[in-house]
């Protein structure tokens, strides 16, 4: 089995434009950018996994833009209509947002067959990458410590 994996943070992409007349005979996204080369292999894949960590409760940014682009693949042929689909979504907030976002963005319009989801509420924070670990009063500590500045040091 083969498989790709895609890290959309890696990527510069932009969301989709709407320019539907240039994607709407060809049914692929005209825009040639870093995700361009990977649409291909989305398109021709067996199955999908679409996994995104939690921001505020729901998917990245990234993945709404990525999302966004998949829109070229409704037209005509609406290629990835009832292709097997893994939802995978991990956050510190409450898994009820992400799962319903993931369905509304997907399942509605692609019509995707889900054959799984997988969202799990990790408690553990998302990022120690600032610096600011001790003091950040956005990052998960924070909310760990139910925003209590003295209990901070002790984690």
């Amino acid at each position: 089995m083969e498989a790709k994996f895609i890290n959309l943070s890696k990527l510069s992409f932009s969301p989709c434009r709407g320019c539907a007349h240039n994607c709407a005979t060809t049914a692929m996204c005209g825009v040639k950018d870093d995700l361009y080369p990977y649409l291909k292999n989305i398109q021709e894949a067996d199955a999908l996994v679409f996994a995104s960590p939690r921001h505020h409760g729901d998917m990245t940014a990234w993945m709404y833009g990525f999302f966004s682009r998949l829109w070229c693949f409704l037209h005509e042929n609406h290629t990835l209509k009832a292709k097997p689909v893994i939802f995978v979504s991990v956050g510190i907030k409450p898994i009820a947002k992400g799962r319903e976002t993931f369905r509304a963005s997907m399942i509605k319009e692609h019509e995707f067959d889900v054959i799984g989801e997988i969202f799990y509420d990790s408690k553990t924070p998302p990022c120690f990458k600032c610096g600011k670990c001790e003091t950040c009063q956005w990052g998960g500590l924070w909310s760990m410590v139910g925003e209590d500045e003295d209990a901070l040091p002790n984690l």
